[in-house]
């Protein structure tokens, strides 16, 4: 990870779980924030893909998990646990709006 050692990659994970959740508080308050990844959360919810990648990642959260607590963690796999993880936390099966 990119923590320069101050903190385990395990509490980093940890502490990124914590960030999400957050988020999707302030989100929930405040529905216009913004930011890389609930941008990137409201084009999968556009393309209607958001529960495709988040059974996708509920499939391979082990091996991303032992990636990222590894000794040569994955950047692309960080990313990718931290929209699988907004996915999740948020709920990846609300109901997305269909076409009239």
């Amino acid at each position: 990870m990119l923590h320069d050692k101050l903190e385990t990659n395990r509490v980093f994970l940890q502490n990124q779980v914590a960030a999400i959740q957050n988020l999707l508080r302030l989100k929930a308050i405040y529905p216009e924030i913004e930011t890389k990844l609930t941008h990137v959360i409201t084009q999968l919810d556009k393309y209607r893909t958001s529960i495709l990648v988040a059974q996708s990642f509920i499939l391979i959260k082990n091996p991303i998990v032992r990636n990222l607590l590894g000794k040569n963690p994955s950047l692309a796999f960080l990313h990718f646990f931290k929209i699988g993880t907004y996915l999740l936390e948020r709920g990846h099966t609300k109901k997305e709006k269909r076409p009239s």
